[in-house]
């Protein structure tokens, strides 16, 4: 058998349907063993036009030496070619070894062969031999979703229906479990093959999906089929069109189909989603004053008078005129009560009622209906959810309150105590209702940081006192580190009763003693360094309150659940090393990743497994790093289940060899997952790898940055996926823009580089972000936060609250983003610190925090930073890893 497929491939070669020369790559220059590098050969010299083609040349195959090597021949030729693509000539040939390594090939490379073969010739338009092929690799390769998809994508743009309508069914059969999944997909695929043929009795299934509670994009699309059937009722079309708009959110157009329909909204049978997407339409339409209209008369609440002249809308509706608006109430709510929510679709409508409300500011009125709601809720969402509606209002009205307060006589002192009264009160009263309070942290953790800006540091204290027992572990965590921060560093006081439920919780041990000997025991117990530098007066500090900020960062060590950035920080206030360092292994700088793989593997230039299949696919991603194909050897290891802990090994030592450090990074992860966790000190080296060491000791020296503090910025931005690109354009291992790397680059007077080389993106990255430490004092935390949201915003934050320690300034940044990319990159800090260069977690977390230097050896000497000046732009300069 081996020898007829020899020779029938030597057939094929030779009944090549252009002139086909083999050419050895180790005799062109630049080639190395073991590449095939594909030459086109240079036209001729003479002035004559030649009288056909210039020949094609295939490689001679080294490794491997078999029909697979032209699939990575063509691949490589293909990423060559890049975003110009490949000229007709090229395409000729790649189609031809494509069509080689997929009917002569084995394992993936044949299976690759035959996806890339598939996409050329459907992106050339030759849609009927896309098919021929598609069908030729289901049937080589067996049950695949996305090939079935690219075979029915293809009939169908074909004309094909009963062929497409024929291999719905076949897909069910052959994929059943996937299917089953994936069903509304299916159902849409058959009723379009079946609407392309003319066929419309599916047809009989509309009524049914048009009452699915909550639809999807494929879903929608059979609503859109479904309304374009012949003789389908006109409000059955008209709903059906609606809900496809509104599930697509294209609020305006869903509004335009309901209109003609909207006594079908007021039924008693009406279900739930449907009220749902119309209030959702006319919210997200800005059609306020119609909804309030609508849900007003549904209701069964008498409607205002018209205004003498009604605004029109000016949006366009495709199946009837747009409707006059009406002036609602302006000063008084309707009255909510159990005559006019007896059903849930009423409580429904009077949500949708309130929200229209609050679309149109009138705040009060919205929040009367919202409180008023709690009540009569049918389920404890719904009643969190108009609740969480009042809170927001509430709390947003009373912040906004201080110009009443002068206007009523009430000095700054009083008016400040009023508020704050006000707004506790109201966070106590909806604790008190709540049923799940994950619903309601964004607006508590809002407060809490109104308040930091406000440098209400007792009021941060009091409300962690009052609310923390009735939030989750997640909130818990910032506001009891804060307020600990806070008392220990004189900022607070804490008025503590040894008698309530707050004390009790906070020091449990220490129930029998008064609350002065229990702090002052929890000091001496936990001897702390603040490290406080702040310029910010404090507030007066009783002993007690001082004595008691141990037993905050104890409570959070011990409750489950916690953050473990705050869990960390508190490990640090108390002088100890903190949990997430539990395990991670004490290395040095000498440790050799690849070098200790091998040691333990039997035989290192040989796949460790029995399974032939998996030894396929190890060689496959082996050869496709000898052809520099990353991106496909990567793909491959999407799935690592089916290995064993010794084959996952061996493969990352292949992508370290081959500066891979992504997939590699994600093989430690999957071997530290797995129970019992074998070798985790392999594990956790490649999951924190000292990637590109000598690129990364030459850049940072010289900008006085700490190497492990460089390494986890990168692994941060990019995971060390040095092809990586994010969704606003921010490219490689450093996460550049390109408008920023320009800038620093014309700074270092680099006037060529490519940012997906490793060393020219590192020695552009972490020269920026030297900048930024030069900029922000030598402070590597604000220099983090200006290296991720931008340097003015961070100045403008430093203006504003700068004399802060670092670890409560993080809590006060008003973007989510940097104070997320802050947290990892401590985390990864601490545990390059640790692995590789002996630094303990209090001397990382002074340096990074307190501002302290790194304890260095005496010969180890800092370098002058690079003098060129850095790029100040209002707007982030560098943007997030994908």
């Amino acid at each position: 058998m081996k020898c007829f497929s020899v020779m029938l491939l030597a057939f094929v070669v030779c009944a090549a349907p252009f002139p086909l020369t083999a050419l050895d790559p180790e005799s062109s220059p630049g080639s190395s063993p073991g590449s095939s590098v594909l030459q086109v050969p240079q036209a001729s010299e003479t002035p004559e036009a030649p009288s056909q083609l210039p020949p094609q040349m295939l490689p001679i195959l080294t490794e491997p030496a078999d029909p697979s090597g032209f699939f990575f021949a063509a691949e490589q030729m293909r990423m060559q070619a890049g975003d110009a693509g490949l000229a007709a000539e090229q395409a000729r040939l790649a189609e031809f070894m494509y069509s080689l390594a997929f009917r002569f090939a084995k394992g993936p490379a044949a299976l690759e062969a035959g996806r890339s073969l598939f996409l050329l010739l459907s992106t050339q338009g030759r849609l009927a031999e896309a098919a021929l092929t598609a069908r030729e690799w289901l049937q080589s390769f067996g049950p695949d979703w996305t090939m079935y998809r690219n075979l029915y994508d293809t009939l169908m743009a074909q004309g094909s229906f009963p062929d497409a309508f024929a291999l719905v069914s076949e897909l069910s059969k052959a994929m059943p479990s996937t299917a089953k999944s994936r069903s509304t997909e299916l159902s849409w695929m058959e009723y379009n093959a079946r609407f392309g043929m003319q066929d419309y009795s599916w047809a009989a299934n509309g009524p049914p999906f048009i009452k699915t509670r909550t639809p999807d994009s494929y879903i929608a699309k059979i609503y859109r089929l479904y309304a374009a059937v012949p003789n389908v009722p006109q409000n059955q079309a008209a709903l059906a069109l609606f809900r496809a708009a509104a599930t697509e959110k294209n609020y305006a157009d869903a509004i335009a189909y309901a209109r003609p329909i909207l006594p079908t909204f007021s039924g008693s049978d009406t279900p739930r989603a449907w009220i749902s997407e119309l209030g959702k339409s006319f919210y997200g339409a800005g059609l306020y004053r119609e909804g309030i209209d609508f849900f007003l008369a549904a209701l069964g609440f008498a409607l205002p008078a018209p205004s003498p002249a009604p605004s029109q809308s000016s949006l366009e509706a495709p199946l009837s005129a747009p409707v006059p608006e009406r002036t609602p109430f302006m000063n008084s709510a309707p009255i909510i009560d159990r005559a006019h929510v007896s059903t849930e679709l009423s409580w429904v409508m009077a949500f949708y009622l309130a929200r229209m409300y609050q679309g149109l500011g009138e705040n009060q009125t919205a929040a009367s209906v919202f409180i008023d709601l709690v009540p009569f809720a049918f389920s404890s969402e719904d009643s969190d959810s108009a609740l969480w509606y009042w809170l927001d209002i509430t709390m947003n009205a009373i912040a906004a309150t201080d110009s009443t307060l002068g206007d009523l006589g009430q000095d700054d002192a009083n008016g400040i105590q009023a508020k704050r009264s006000l707004e506790l009160s109201a966070l106590s009263q909806a604790a008190a209702l709540w049923k799940s309070p994950s619903y309601f942290e964004d607006i508590v953790a809002n407060y809490m940081r109104r308040l930091l800006r406000e440098g209400a540091w007792n009021d941060v204290v009091r409300l962690c006192v009052l609310m923390s027992q009735k939030l989750t572990a997640s909130m818990k965590g910032p506001l009891l580190y804060l307020s600990g921060r806070l008392i220990e560093t004189g900022r607070a006081s804490a008025d503590l009763s040894t008698e309530s439920d707050f004390w009790k919780w906070l020091a449990p041990t220490n129930q029998n003693q008064s609350s002065p000997n229990a702090a002052t025991n929890a000091v001496s117990q936990n001897p702390l360094d603040s490290g406080s530098n702040s310029q910010i007066p404090s507030a007066p500090s009783a002993p007690l309150a001082l004595n008691t900020s141990p037993l905050f960062f104890q409570s959070l060590l011990r409750e489950n659940g916690i953050e473990e950035h705050y869990r960390t920080l508190a490990a640090w206030r108390l002088g100890r090393e903190p949990p997430i360092l539990a395990d991670t292994p004490v290395l040095d700088k000498n440790f050799d990743i690849v070098s200790a793989i091998t040691s333990q593997l039997p035989q290192s230039d040989t796949p460790p497994v029995s399974d032939e299949k998996l030894k396929e696919v190890l060689d496959f991603i082996t050869q496709s790093l000898d052809y520099g194909l990353e991106a496909l050897a990567a793909k491959q290891v999407a799935v690592l289940s089916p290995f064993s802990t010794d084959s996952l090994l061996w493969l990352a030592v292949k992508f370290t060899e081959h500066e891979q450090y992504y997939p590699a990074l994600r093989i430690g992860s999957e071997a530290l997952t797995r129970k019992p966790a074998a070798k985790p000190e392999l594990a956790y080296a490649l999951l924190y790898p000292r990637a590109w060491p000598e690129h990364f000791a030459e850049l940072t020296a010289p900008r006085n940055i700490a190497e492990p503090l460089a390494y986890a910025i990168v692994r941060s931005e990019s995971m060390f996926n040095q092809r990586a690109v994010s969704r606003s354009g921010a490219m490689g291992l450093s996460q550049l823009l390109p408008g920023t790397a320009a800038e620093t680059a014309r700074g270092l007077k680099m006037s060529q580089y490519a940012l997906f080389d490793p060393k020219d993106n590192l020695t552009i990255g972490l020269t920026y972000y030297g900048y930024m430490l030069q900029r922000f004092d030598g402070r590597p935390a604000r220099a983090i936060a200006a290296y991720n949201a931008g340097p003015s915003r961070m100045a403008q934050w430093a203006r504003d609250w700068g004399n802060l320690e670092d670890d409560i300034l993080i809590e006060l940044y008003p973007v989510a983003e940097p104070r997320q990319y802050t947290k990892n990159i401590i985390a990864a800090a601490l545990n390059y610190g640790k692995m590789y260069y002996g630094i303990s977690s209090k001397d990382m977390l002074d340096f990074m925090l307190a501002g302290k230097a790194l304890p260095q050896p005496a010969s180890v000497q800092p370098a002058p930073a690079p003098a060129a000046p850095a790029p100040d732009t209002s707007q982030p300069t560098l943007a997030p890893a994908p």
